[in-house]
C-alpha cells in the first residue's frame, strides 16, 4: 500500500499531548450529518434511514463531532426523543454502533434506546452509566440487535436543559463472518517523550466488515529503521485503542525488550484474546520506550513490514519508517502535587536560555474561578534538561 510521507514537526512535549468523514456509499455505512444544515430539522435523511424528533428538541450540531464537523444533539429537558426508521436494505441482524458523549455531570441523566417490532417498543439499551462525560466523545457504544424484523430505533434522553447527549458515526453492521477489508499506516507526527514508557510511534488502521467468527491481530513484523540511535529504544510495545483513533497509553497488549534486535528486524506477539477486532475500524500503535539519557536532537523510527492474522491471512505493507522527533516533559499532571499543567509559552533569550511557562492548576483542570497559579522552567542546554520549577 501506498505510504504517505509525514512531516514530523519539532514540538516540544510540556505538557501530556493531546493528541473521515463518511460517505454514504450503502445502507451499512455510517449515518452522515455532514451534508445538513446545522441547527433543528422535521425529518433527516441519512445512509442507515430517516430520523424524526418526536418530543424535545434534537439538531445538528455544527460545533462537536467525532467525524467531520456535524453530529447528533439530543439536548434534553424533561424528555427528548428521536426516532430512526431504518432504510430499506438495512440489516439488523447485527449490532448498532456509535460515538457518544454526554453534554453534563449534572442530574438527572437518562439515555435509552428501543426498537419496534411490529406494533411494539422493547428497551434493547440502559446507557445511564456507559455514556461518559468528556469533550471528546469518550464512549463507543456497541447495542446488540440480532432482530430483521426491527423497523425502527428510539433514542431518548432527559437531563437538564440545553445538555443532553451527542451521538455521531451511528452504523447497523449485519451479522456476517468477519472480513478483513484493508489495512494501512497512517501518517501522524507527535513526539517520543524520552522516559515515558510507551510513546507512539507507528500508527496502523484495520478496517474490517462482519461481527462473526471475528479474527484477532496475532504479530507484527517492523523494525527501527529511521531510528538515528538503536540503542536510545529500550523496549518496543503494541497498543491498541478500538475504534478511537487517538492514543491512549494504558492498552498495551504486547511488549519487549529491544536488547536482540536493534540491529535487525523483529516480531511483537499478539494474544488473541487481547487483540480481537470489532467490525469496523480498529486502530494499533508501535509503541518505544526512550531511555531518559537520550539525545533530544535525536529521531526515532519504526517500519512495519507485515501484519498477521489468527485467521492465517498475512498482509504485507510499504517499509517506508515512521520516524518521530523527541521531546522531554517539561511539566506533567502530578508533578509537585499539581493537578494539570495548561497554557503553555515558550521563549528563548539573546543568550539561547529557554524559557517555559504555563498555567499551574492545582486542583483540577478547569479554567477560572479556581486555584491557578502561574510557573516557569528554565532550560540552558536546548531543551535536553530543565530545572526545577
Amino acid at each position: 500500500m501506498k505510504q504517505i510521507k509525514t512531516h514530523p514537526g519539532i514540538i516540544l512535549g510540556m505538557l501530556a499531548i493531546i493528541s473521515v468523514i463518511t460517505s454514504m456509499v450503502d445502507a451499512q455505512e455510517p449515518a452522515s450529518f455532514e451534508s445538513v444544515k446545522a441547527g433543528l430539522f422535521d425529518t433527516l435523511e441519512t445512509a442507515i434511514g430517516t430520523w424524526t424528533p418526536e418530543l424535545g428538541k434534537t439538531i445538528v450540531n455544527h460545533k462537536h463531532a467525532k467525524s467531520g464537523q456535524h453530529c447528533l444533539q439530543l439536548t434534553g429537558g424533561t424528555q427528548t426523543s428521536v426516532t430512526l426508521r431504518t432504510a430499506d436494505g438495512v440489516d439488523t441482524s447485527g449490532n448498532l454502533t456509535f460515538w457518544a458523549e454526554r453534554w453534563t455531570s449534572r442530574s438527572p441523566f437518562s439515555f435509552r434506546i428501543e426498537k419496534r417490532t411490529g406494533a411494539n417498543w422493547k428497551e434493547i439499551f440502559n446507557g445511564d452509566k456507559e455514556v461518559r462525560v468528556g469533550r471528546a466523545f469518550l464512549s463507543h457504544v456497541t447495542v446488540p440487535l440480532n432482530d430483521t424484523s426491527i423497523t425502527q430505533l428510539r433514542f431518548t434522553v432527559t437531563s437538564p436543559p440545553n445538555t443532553g447527549i451527542l451521538i455521531d458515526d451511528i452504523r447497523v453492521a449485519p451479522s456476517q463472518p468477519q472480513k478483513i477489508i484493508s489495512v494501512e499506516r497512517v501518517p501522524f507526527s507527535l513526539p517520543a517523550r524520552i522516559g515515558r514508557d510507551a510513546s507512539p510511534l507507528l500508527k496502523l488502521k484495520v478496517e474490517t466488515t462482519g461481527t462473526l467468527n471475528p479474527i484477532a491481530l496475532t504479530a507484527l513484523k517492523a523494525t527501527l529503521n529511521g531510528t538515528t540511535d538503536r540503542s536510545d529504544v529500550t523496549s518496543m510495545g503494541v497498543h491498541r485503542t478500538g475504534s478511537n483513533s487517538q492514543f491512549r497509553p494504558g492498552e498495551s497488549v504486547a511488549q519487549m525488550d529491544t536488547t536482540g534486535f536493534r540491529n535487525g528486524p523483529f516480531e511483537l506477539s499478539c494474544g488473541e484474546s487481547s487483540c480481537q477486532l470489532a467490525d469496523g475500524a480498529n486502530y494499533f500503535w508501535i509503541t518505544g520506550r526512550i531511555r531518559k539519557d537520550a539525545d533530544i536532537d535525536h529521531r526515532v523510527g519504526v517500519a512495519c513490514k507485515q501484519v498477521a492474522f489468527s485467521n492465517g491471512q498475512t498482509i504485507t505493507l510499504d517499509a517506508n519508517p515512521s520516524v518521530q522527533r523527541m521531546a522531554v516533559a517539561v511539566r506533567q499532571g502530578g508533578d509537585d502535587g499539581v493537578h494539570t499543567y495548561r497554557i503553555p509559552g515558550l521563549a528563548t533569550t539573546t543568550k539561547g536560555t529557554l524559557i517555559g511557562v504555563y498555567d499551574i492548576r492545582h486542583r483540577s483542570g478547569g479554567d477560572l474561578p479556581g486555584d491557578i497559579d502561574v510557573g516557569m522552567s528554565r532550560s540552558t542546554d536546548g531543551g535536553q534538561t530543565w530545572e526545577p520549577m
